[in-house]
């Protein structure tokens, strides 16, 4: 089993399959982790919270961007095992 740093859970609102309310949780989620002492580590996280918060607020919000965001997330996370992302 992996040793995550982190943990961000969304089992809260993942299967509400709303995008903009599962971005702006993320966006909250990432700003509460604690800051990472690798410098790329830590500015990936606070630019992946800023996009997320934009997400959030985009009324025009599509899958493919919603996804697209994931996927960097996720990349992010896997970086060093730097946070799971668990969504059930």
């Amino acid at each position: 089993m992996a040793n995550w740093k982190n943990t961000i859970d969304l089992t809260d609102v993942w299967e509400s399959e709303d995008a903009r309310l599962i971005a702006g949780a993320i966006a909250t989620r990432l700003c509460n982790l604690s800051p990472y002492t690798d410098e790329e580590v830590e500015y990936k996280r606070l630019d992946l919270a800023e996009a997320f918060k934009d997400a959030a607020l985009d009324e025009d919000l599509n899958v493919h961007a919603f996804n697209s965001l994931m996927s960097e997330l996720y990349d992010w996370g896997d970086n060093d095992h730097s946070c799971w992302i668990q969504t059930f």
